[in-house]
């Protein structure tokens, strides 16, 4: 290592009686006294603070997820945009609901959900149909194994379709739309909380509680929630225990002891 690093208690800590490692171990964590850079013990190496090698498979495996998830959400909203605008022009819903639109013209009331009679279908019907078709395999959540009929259905519900009303559908979009902020805000928070903390531990509870204010003010963002924007706290050593991310404060300073010469934190 450069003598540049330091363990941040002003001596270096040897490797007798370890196994022979890539580098020399002197603490948990070093820092470069002169661009303040911090690198972290992972068992025989030192690596950045945003190197994945410092998390345990679970917890990679976690961020992965959370990134898989807000990619799917946010691949969807071009194809729910679509499906709206059309819905704007184009008439669904109930027979009733229809009639209201097409009076005076009951042949093509009746025959509307008809595929036998495509004639007598609105302009849009069979791109709308083609758009839930193609929705309906991205809401099964990757890796959770194969899908049955019914699962296949239940998907199928849960998007907007031709037989809901022009306004049940634009709510079932805003609820795809929520979830998909939801969904990207989670994959940016894990990104920026792990390497804070050296782990995934507490994560959850912490996004928790975003959500839970979220819910109140659908315009409050998680990095003002979390004070993302603020300089933040010094990431604690492994095994110390997640610092509450909400919480940001000051860079820590060291500064040498003239009494003992070894570099100290300064409270």
């Amino acid at each position: 290592m450069s003598n540049d690093y330091d363990n941040g208690a002003g001596e270096s800590v040897g490797a007798s009686g370890r196994p022979l490692t890539r580098e020399p171990y002197r603490g948990p964590r070093i820092r470069n006294r002169r661009t303040g850079e911090e690198r972290y013990w992972i068992g025989d190496r030192y690596v950045s603070a945003t190197d994945p090698a410092r998390l345990t498979t679970q917890d990679r495996e976690s961020v992965s997820s959370a990134q898989a998830d807000a990619s799917r959400m946010s691949s969807t909203l071009p194809d729910l945009n679509r499906f709206e605008e059309l819905n704007r022009n184009v008439p669904t819903g109930s027979i009733t609901h229809r009639f209201g639109m097409f009076a005076g013209n009951m042949p093509r009331v009746v025959g509307i959900d008809n595929p036998a009679t495509p004639q007598n279908e609105p302009q849009g019907y069979d791109e709308m149909r083609s758009i839930v078709s193609r929705l309906t395999p991205s809401q099964r959540v990757e890796g959770s194994g194969s899908s049955s009929n019914l699962d296949v259905g239940m998907f199928r519900e849960g998007l907007p379709n031709v037989g809901n009303s022009g306004p049940a559908n634009s709510r079932i979009i805003s609820g795809y739309r929520r979830q998909a902020r939801v969904a990207q805000a989670h994959a940016e928070f894990m990104d920026w909380y792990w390497p804070r903390t050296g782990s995934l531990q507490g994560a959850d509870a912490q996004f928790n509680r975003y959500r839970t204010a979220v819910a109140r003010d659908p315009e409050l963002t998680w990095q003002d929630f979390f004070g993302a924007s603020q300089p933040p706290a010094a990431p604690a050593a492994q095994g110390q225990g997640a610092p509450q991310p909400a919480q940001a404060g000051a860079p820590e300073r060291w500064e040498r002891n003239q009494r003992t010469g070894r570099m100290e934190r300064q409270r």
